[in-house]
């Protein structure tokens, strides 16, 4: 899907698109403290289809509470291992400079241009530092989650338990895993979709994007869904 800025009305508008190719990066040895804690569990256990869902509404279209505790086990123990993720992946000098130099960045570097073109949106909107090290590094581990399943387009794999467990995936599957896991870091999400596809949105300090490989693209204020399209799975 492919998200623009109506200005006026601080409205993203939805357009269907192939999916955005996303890069990925090695993992290395690099520590930093989350910023944002993860949402306690609802004390009342809030079940939607006979599945208790810890974060909103969200039970990531699996289909049992076995299948939910399956998927959520992956996600956390992935969430502990996130801080291995080097941000800036092969380009960590270029991040380094870019994130402690901006908005006075070197425009003539490559490498830097690359580092704005996948954070510029999170530091425009004034995210700081140690935190979009953590965002980076939490959209590495879920595209590098998505990895392990393999391709369908049949529309078959629908759930989180597909993406993770069953290993077999496309567009919503993959959304509802990058929802589970961002949702699992203490941030909301939620997933549009339309015909073709259907895309992650988490939202940061007030504002929404779609990422994926350490990428971020969007920051709107209102997340609304385009013309032929829905909240498949409604902000947490």
């Amino acid at each position: 899907s492919q998200v623009s800025w109506d200005a006026a009305r601080q409205t993203a508008v939805i357009k269907d698109t192939s999916a955005v190719q996303q890069p990925s990066t090695p993992p290395v040895q690099q520590p930093t403290k989350p910023i944002e804690q993860p949402k306690q569990e609802t004390n009342d256990g809030k079940v939607v289809n006979g599945i208790k869902a810890n974060y909103g509404s969200h039970t990531y279209a699996v289909k049992s509470q076995k299948e939910y505790d399956q998927v959520m086990s992956i996600i956390d123990n992935a969430i502990d291992k996130a801080d291995s993720v080097e941000f800036g992946g092969n380009y960590k000098e270029a991040f380094q400079k870019y994130i402690n130099s901006y908005p006075n960045w070197d425009k003539t570097d490559k490498a830097q241009a690359f580092a704005d073109r996948q954070i510029g949106q999170l530091m425009k909107n004034g995210v700081n530092k140690q935190e979009i090290e953590w965002l980076y590094k939490l959209s590495v581990t879920a595209t590098t989650l998505s990895q392990q399943a393999a391709p369908r387009d049949d529309g078959a794999p629908r759930s989180a338990y597909d993406e993770l467990v069953t290993k077999t995936g496309d567009c919503d599957s993959l959304a509802q895993a990058h929802s589970a896991l961002f949702d699992a870091a203490g941030f909301n999400t939620a997933i549009v979709a339309g015909r073709n596809h259907a895309t992650m949105f988490v939202q940061i300090k007030g504002k929404w994007y779609y990422q994926g490989g350490g990428t971020f693209k969007g920051g709107v204020e209102k997340l609304t869904p385009g013309q032929g399209e829905w909240f498949l799975s409604n902000p947490t």
